[in-house]
This record gives C-alpha cells, sequence and structure tokens, in this order.
C-alpha cells in the first residue's frame, strides 16, 4: 500500500505543506491561517499546511519576476554544467 502527504491540503489547495512533525506540541500557529492534519503510516506524525495568501497562475506572473526567472533558470543550469564537469574531472582523476 502507498501512503501519501499531500504537497497541497486534499480539500483545500490553497493551503501548502509547511511543516511535518511526530510532536504536535512542536506546531504553533500564531493565529494564522492553518489546517493541521493528523496521518499514520505505521507511525502518527502531524503535518501542518498553511495559506499564504497567494494563489494564481504562471500567466500572473509580471514581466520582471519572469526576467528573473529566466535568469534564475540559466544560472541553475551552468551550475549543473559546472558539478557534472567537476564531477567527471574527479571520476578521471580516480581512474
Amino acid at each position: 500500500m502507498i501512503s501519501s502527504v499531500y504537497y497541497h491540503h486534499p480539500e483545500q489547495s490553497q493551503y501548502s505543506l509547511a511543516y511535518v512533525t511526530r510532536d504536535q506540541d512542536e506546531i504553533t500557529t500564531s493565529g494564522e491561517n492553518v489546517i493541521v492534519e493528523r496521518y499514520d503510516f505505521d507511525e502518527e506524525f502531524f503535518v501542518l499546511y498553511t495559506n499564504r495568501g497567494t494563489s494564481g497562475t504562471v500567466d500572473d506572473i509580471d514581466a520582471s519576476s519572469k526576467t528573473c526567472l529566466t535568469r534564475c533558470l540559466r544560472r541553475i543550469g551552468r551550475l549543473q554544467c559546472d558539478c557534472f564537469r567537476s564531477s567527471r574531472r574527479l571520476s578521471n582523476r580516480a581512474s
């Protein structure tokens, strides 16, 4: 049997997973808009879902955010390439 904890609350999708703990007392809500769910997959644990008050689609992202996101994705791509090259060099040295 596969057990799942949802990233978005299954009944209220505007709530997203924020924290997981075995100790319910660790969860403090400070009056925030939250949902706490109890799960039991051989061991009991608790999941905190929060509503950050933001919603929408990719179409709602403004032009400056799209530009920033594009730059970040390019940098991530370059970092992945650099890591791959470094890994190959280390592997070749070990051989």
